[in-house]
């Protein structure tokens, strides 16, 4: 498999992966993935046990964040573009998604990749949505300073 489509797949997982918290704002979605799926970042989350831990760790690399932010916003686009013509998640309202029946049993099913990278993803996400818990996006989005 090409590099592209590897990060394309880990970008999926990583989405149905948030979904499943029922994290359904798009803006929200993304920032998540990019955070979860970035290596060093993915490897620093844990560290943060509360919120204002976690902001103020990560603002301190609001450069690398920017960068890293961007640059994955064409390879997060087309993961969802493909979730979502494959039935995997449903357009709401409000720039919102859910998860389809068969997205929900796909997400299920991906707990059992063997793949390190797949698993650092699911352990990442699991812990920042209980960071993040009932934060607002756009307030999370400028306490990470994320330039858009």
């Amino acid at each position: 498999m090409d590099r592209l489509s590897n990060n394309e797949a880990l970008l999926s997982c990583a989405i149905l992966h948030t979904m499943v918290h029922n994290v359904r704002n798009v803006a929200l979605i993304d920032l998540m993935v990019v955070l979860c799926t970035d290596r060093a970042i993915r490897q620093r989350i844990p560290r943060y046990s509360t919120y204002s831990d976690f902001v103020r760790g990560e603002s301190r690399f609001e450069n690398a964040l920017n960068r890293k932010f961007k640059e994955m916003q064409p390879m997060i686009v087309n993961a969802m573009t493909m979730l979502l013509m494959s039935g995997m998640i449903n357009n709401l309202e409000d720039n919102e998604v859910d998860l389809s029946w068969e997205g929900s049993r796909l997400a299920f099913e991906a707990t059992d990749i063997d793949s390190m990278a797949v698993k650092d993803v699911y352990t990442a996400s699991d812990h920042l949505v209980s960071l993040i818990a009932d934060m607002d996006t756009a307030c999370l989005y400028n306490d990470l300073r994320i330039v858009l």
